[in-house]
């Protein structure tokens, strides 16, 4: 990856991605660039090949459509996966499978970002109200918005200093990994959205009964050959 790359994937993520997106422009964009198949599509363009993006992207997305966010936390942060597992799955020529398995832990471990973000909040807000008893309106609004400023910056920090050190590092392991752990990353990449669908599915389903439908468009499009746009167009219609 060179250094171009990184600097703008860096910057999409602090700007548009993020625990709280710095400058979504509106709600809708920020819920929208948070998707694993949204982002991975863009960075796929930054990396020179937006097929592959997206496609690592729906298979990461996959993983969490079942995920639930419980007094606004995660277990695993999405966007954080699809950033690394995306961006440095491509720079090691990896496939979906494995970029997938790649993709996990980046999620798990970027889950604390928020509460470190919460914790500098804590001081600031202090600092605010500090400033609205003394009626120093001035200080109290720039430190306010300085909170923009500091979970972009922070984000762009994270995200550059992970994909400056570990794009080389990450190459050089998927080179030395002998052909039964490259099997066993493809294997797990493929358990892992199959297990987020059947989340996914298990969430939605409100009714035993719709658990047919489903079996019954899964069974058409993979044994019949039924294109998934028809299964969707004809759920959409029934329902």
């Amino acid at each position: 990856m060179s250094i171009l790359q990184i600097t703008l994937i860096a910057l999409f993520y602090a700007l548009f991605l993020g625990p709280t997106p710095a400058f979504s422009f509106t709600f809708i964009a920020g819920y929208t660039f948070m998707y694993p198949v949204i982002s991975g599509t863009i960075i796929g363009f930054i990396m020179g090949d937006p097929v592959t993006g997206a496609m690592m992207g729906a298979s990461i997305n996959l993983i969490y459509l079942g995920m639930v966010s419980v007094g606004g936390e995660t277990p695993s942060s999405p966007t954080m996966a699809a950033v690394f597992g995306e961006s440095l799955g491509m720079a090691s020529g990896l496939d979906s499978d494995a970029a997938v398995a790649l993709a996990v832990p980046f999620g798990i471990i970027a889950s604390v970002f928020p509460t470190l973000l919460r914790s500098i909040y804590i001081a600031i807000a202090h600092l605010v109200q500090s400033n609205m008893r003394k009626k120093n309106f001035g200080m109290m609004h720039f430190w306010f918005f300085s909170t923009i400023f500091i979970r972009a910056a922070l984000g762009f920090i994270v995200v550059f200093v992970g994909l400056f050190a570990g794009a080389e590092a990450c190459t050089a392991l998927v080179g030395a990994l002998p052909g039964w752990a490259m099997n066993g990353l493809n294997v797990v990449g493929r358990v892992l959205p199959a297990l987020g669908l059947a989340v996914g599915v298990v969430t939605v389903v409100k009714h035993s009964e719709e658990i047919v439908f489903f079996v019954i468009a899964f069974l058409a499009s993979a044994y019949l050959g039924v294109p998934v746009i028809f299964c969707t167009i004809a759920a959409g219609l029934y329902a």
